[in-house]
């Protein structure tokens, strides 16, 4: 009677013969024996392929091969592969969990291991999901030594196992691991191990991964111990029905929920675990059997086949040359079995270029050197105009001149880049003789080599252009998104102005850019955690900080976005409980010394340069303290002088509470009030500086006579009681002392403290501080100090004082405090000051220069402004929706999303705190303080492109490129008269006037011919003819290291 199977159910093991020695089937296998009988069941065991099925496969992998995953998406699938599997178990929960009624059949040595005379067993199943090995096996245990061990990289797998209510902590324990892990689990003793389950595992993980995971199997597993392994073979029904970008590389592929899978063959499974690059293997193969079922569909007369490998590895005995062996007769039938597989071999893929990266790379590489040249080009054109002074050139070619001349210097910014112009302006032969004391200044009168210094700035500039591209590249976007971000760049008017003129910004964008790469190649490396370039790419970055800050402190914008960026990355470790806390310790050590301690090393280091470049008394002199001023050479005040004071003395008062300098008088009244000579701060050494200490008519207090002319006896108002503050100086306490005792002046008749403040008095006083009498004034404001004295009172060999002079450390930190007070007090008005909210929408720009009819105005390109701020407020806008809906479980699939949130969000945090900080200061701010942010929101914008772009076909996405750039490079166009001083007509600045705000001042072009535009000022003299407000240049704000004009 013929026996029935169910629904082809499995019933032997794949690894044994199914006919007995006399031909006969073994009780519940179904062997296809003709083939016109293929479609009478729906499953046949042991099914060799045909010509027919060879071809089918062959023709799939083909299409596959030609539509890999496009690569700016396979970085998502590598970088957190744990969490699709979180994913998956977050939906499927325990629903996944299947009765693996093969699993007797297949490795009986398993299940031996729950017998009661087993003794003390230890299973270990890796990647247990919810765990379908652990509790069949457990659940028929008699064995009360066996215990199993569970490990997932998934989280919510391990959730799933230990919520389920048969988990015995007394018999199993289960934690999250990952199998290519560098270390072994803290739970598992080395060699340890009776038997190790991979059931669907290997396969999940890349093939650069493999490596590790076998180590970490061998050092878990006893000598002579087992391996269950069992995964998908080559050409496997799933593998077959994968569509198109489902591919990541040879037989890896993406699965619809983003888990991934690889395909093996018998001979990568063997020389896997044999370890060839061992002089003995690591484990013997005891079988490496495919598992071939063919499954058919009768209705549409369709074959189709399954092709899971079962493999049985026993480790070799370090102890026995022999290990664990197989016998003659296993030998015979694994052999027979392996005849099956004759057929698989022939339908072997042709490989994936194995050059195809190189290529890539090489195809990047040429298009960043077709950028940069082009990039030469755009900025570079007439660099060499105008032939005068512009902006800000004014101070930091005038720092230059005083770096060669080594003066020292106070400016609100860092040294770096204010040495790296210096040194250019050296090398190319600059003396330093040109002082740049005023905008329009000419040049070409004075030979000063302008134009290579301008050069090496815009250079700066050119490299943002690939370095863009590169950023957009190793953020896994296309080839396509990194030329427009790099186009953008190039066209952008703004940054074309400010970046070829002797100024600070293109160097600052270039580290900022230079910092962001290096970071984000960094995070490129997460894979390779601790590897060569892992540490050189941190380190990369950390320099990248450093030179960054170092040139202005809008750095700190930039350390505050890799700082976030660590934090969560540091984060995520605390939470991941596959790390140890060993290497979270590393992680956070690695990240201090890379991130932290080196950008402060380098930032030092420049302020080291920077005074060994400056070791003479200069124009900055005044702005530091008396020790601080005594390292420099050329002090005017003396080094040393008599400590004590008496009456008659000559003496110099400074006040300690600003570094407004000297109390001081000159011949000068006030125009009103008292009309008295004028007392105010001098912060020059000068002989109105002098003062005369008389006794006072009065024995009780100790008085400073004020005012007087000659014939003159005084009255009450002459007496200012000296108050000496407490000191470290014991006897500058009761006594005053030159450079020791800190005192207030109080009047005797009004009791009011003399005082001043950071307030400059109008013309009449000539710019000078300000000096006046406050009863209730802060203390600090009313300190005084007698600095220097001279008197033919004292005896010779009296005690003499100095300044003890300050170290390097001394002198940095005194600098840096000076530099942010005036950097605060940075809070005048001024014609073309804008605030943060105008900068987005580009409401306005700034006049640089003006002059013969032509025009530089820092505005920008209106369509990339305008553009970048759309995208980034779209991606508020869709990332807010986001949450939303993933809230309300309205959309529960965000794989695409998440690749494009990873990097636009980056991006996004970059711009906006470089972007929003500036929202909370009061001092004067400008368009050009938006540039970097604006580089943030351009790199947006390129993400973006891709985003709304990458389910189109390739012809549509290159025309969608193309459109892009050629308006971007339209608008550029445009805005090339006031971007490089080029002649332009009244009329068509008025046509490109697109905003009531952008003050052009459109009447300093004139409607002749642009050719006949070019009438001098010294045109305007011979014809007698006074040239108008509009073009009078202003200087203001002379302290200003950020100093601008108004043409008015």
């Amino acid at each position: 009677m013929e026996e029935v199977v169910d629904k082809g159910k499995k019933r032997t093991s794949s690894a044994l013969d199914v006919q007995e020695e006399d031909g006969t089937s073994k009780f519940g296998s179904r062997l296809l024996k003709e083939e016109n009988d293929v479609f009478s069941q729906n499953a046949w065991d042991h099914a060799d392929w045909d010509e027919e099925q060879e071809e089918l496969a062959k023709e799939k992998v083909s299409v596959q091969l030609e539509n890999p995953v496009p690569e700016e998406e396979q970085e998502q699938y590598y970088a957190e592969p744990a969490e699709y599997w979180n994913k998956f178990y977050q939906k499927n929960e325990n629903r996944f969990f299947k009765d693996r009624n093969w699993l007797k059949l297949e490795f009986p040595e398993l299940f031996s291991t729950s017998e009661a005379t087993a003794g003390k067993k230890r299973v270990f199943e890796i990647g247990c999901g919810a765990g379908n090995t652990m509790y069949p096996l457990l659940e028929q245990s008699q064995n009360p030594d066996l215990f199993v061990y569970a490990a997932d990289y998934s989280k919510t797998a391990v959730d799933v196992v230990l919520g389920n209510k048969k988990y015995d902590p007394t018999r199993s324990c289960a934690f999250v691991w990952d199998l290519s892990s560098s270390e072994i689990p803290k739970e598992i003793e080395p060699e340890s191990l009776d038997m190790i389950v991979l059931i669907f595992v290997l396969s999940a993980l890349a093939p650069e991964q493999w490596d590790q995971a076998i180590k970490n199997i061998y050092k878990m597993l006893k000598p002579g111990g087992l391996v269950m392994f069992r995964d998908y073979g080559r050409y496997d029904l799933a593998q077959l029905r994968f569509k198109k970008n489902r591919l990541l590389k040879e037989n890896f592929y993406i699965r619809g929920d983003g888990t991934r899978v690889y395909f093996f063959t018998s001979e990568e499974i063997a020389a896997m675990f044999k370890g060839s690059n061992q002089e003995k293997p690591l484990f013997e193969i005891e079988q490496n059997a495919v598992d071939r079922r063919l499954i058919v569909n009768r209705q549409r007369k369709l074959k189709m086949y399954r092709t899971p490998f079962t493999l049985k590895i026993s480790q070799q005995s370090m102890s026995s040359s022999t290990g664990a062996s197989v016998s003659n007769k296993n030998q015979l039938r694994q052999r027979r079995k392996e005849r099956v597989l004759k057929g698989l071999d022939k339908l072997a893929p042709p490989l994936l270029p194995s050059n195809k990266v190189e290529t890539q790379k090489r195809n990047d590489w040429f298009i960043s050197v077709l950028l940069t040249l082009w990039a030469c080009y755009i900025r570079l054109w007439k660099i060499s105009q105008p032939a005068s002074v512009v902006f800000d050139e004014v101070h930091f070619g005038g720092f230059a001149s005083k770096y060669i001349n080594k003066k020292f210097f106070m400016d609100v910014h860092p040294p770096l880049a204010k040495m790296m112009i210096a040194w250019t302006a050296q090398v190319v032969g600059f003396n330093g003789s040109f002082d740049f004391k005023e905008i329009g200044t000419d040049y070409l009168s004075s030979h000063v080599p302008y134009v290579p210094i301008r050069v090496f700035c815009a250079l700066n500039g050119i490299l943002l252009v690939p370095m863009s591209y590169w950023t957009i590249r190793s953020s896994g976007f296309s080839v396509k998104a990194a030329i427009l971000t790099a186009f953008m760049i190039c066209y952008e008017n703004g940054l074309v102005t400010n970046n070829r003129l002797i100024l600070l910004d293109s160097i600052l964008l270039f580290f900022t850019g230079f910092t962001l790469l290096m970071w984000i190649n960094f995070r490129n490396q997460i894979r390779q955690q601790f590897t060569t370039w892992w540490w050189v790419w941190l380190a990369m970055t950390g320099i990248g900080l450093g030179l960054t800050v170092s040139c202005k402190w809008v750095g700190l914008f930039t350390i505050a976005t890799i700082g976030v960026a660590v934090l969560k990355e540091l984060w995520d470790l605390w939470g991941d409980h596959r790390t140890e806390m060993s290497t979270f310790i590393y992680h956070f050590i690695a990240r201090t010394v890379c991130l932290i301690i080196l950008p402060c090393c380098i930032y030092m280091a420049c302020f080291l340069i920077h005074f060994g470049m400056l070791p003479e008394s200069g124009s900055g002199t005044n702005f530091m303290s008396p020790e601080f001023q005594t390292s420099l050479e050329g002090i005017k005040f003396p080094q040393t002088t008599p400590a004590d004071i008496v009456y008659g003395s000559k003496i110099d008062i400074r006040h300690m509470g600003t570094s407004g300098g000297y109390l001081h008088s000159h011949d000068h009244a006030y125009p009103g009030g008292s009309r008295q000579q004028q007392v105010t701060l001098y912060s020059h050494v000068d002989n109105n500086n002098w003062w005369v200490i008389n006794k006072a008519n009065t024995d009780d207090v100790r008085s400073l006579d004020g005012y007087g002319f000659e014939g003159f006896e005084g009255d009450s108002n002459d007496n200012w009681r000296v108050e000496i503050e407490e000191g470290p100086d014991p006897v500058a306490r009761t006594r005053l002392r030159t450079r020791r005792s800190q005192f207030r002046l109080v009047s005797e008749t009004q009791k009011c403290a003399l005082f001043s403040r950071k307030y400059k008095l109008p013309d009449w006083g000539f710019k000078q501080q300000e000096v006046t009498c406050m009863k209730d004034a802060k203390l600090p404001k009313t300190i005084w100090e007698i600095e220097s004295t001279e008197s033919d009172f004292l005896p010779e060999g009296s005690e003499a004082v100095s300044y003890k002079s300050k170290g390097f450390f001394g002198k940095f930190l005194e600098l840096n405090k000076v530099m942010w007070q005036v950097n605060q007090g940075l809070s005048s008005a001024h014609t073309y000051a804008s605030r943060p909210k105008d900068w987005p929408i580009l409401r306005r720009g700034i006049s640089f220069w003006s002059k013969d009819h032509r025009k530089i105005y820092l505005l920008g390109n209106p369509l990339v402004f305008w553009s970048s701020t759309a995208c980034i407020i779209t991606y508020v806008a869709l990332k807010l929706v986001t949450l939303l809906f993933l809230q309300r479980k309205i959309i529960t699939d965000t794989n695409r999303w998440r690749k494009y949130d990873g990097a636009v969000g980056f991006f996004f945090v970059s711009w906006a705190l470089h972007y929003f900080p500036f929202n909370l200061m009061t001092r004067q701010l400008f368009l050009h303080h938006y540039m970097p942010s604006l580089y943030m929101a351009i790199l947006v914008t390129g993400a973006f492109f891709e985003l709304l772009t990458s389910s189109f076909r390739n012809p549509v996405r290159w025309s969608l490129l193309i459109i892009c750039v050629m308006a971007v490079v339209y608008v550029y166009t445009i805005f090339i008269p006031i971007t490089y001083g080029e002649p332009w007509t009244t009329s068509a600045c008025s046509s490109a006037t697109w905003r009531p705000d952008w003050d052009f001042n459109c009447k300093i072009f004139n409607e002749k011919s642009i050719n006949n535009q070019t009438t001098s000022f010294a045109e305007h003299a011979n014809k007698n003819s006074k040239p108008s407000d509009d073009e009078i240049v202003q200087v203001v704000e002379a302290i200003d290291g950020e100093q601008y004009f108004n043409v008015e």
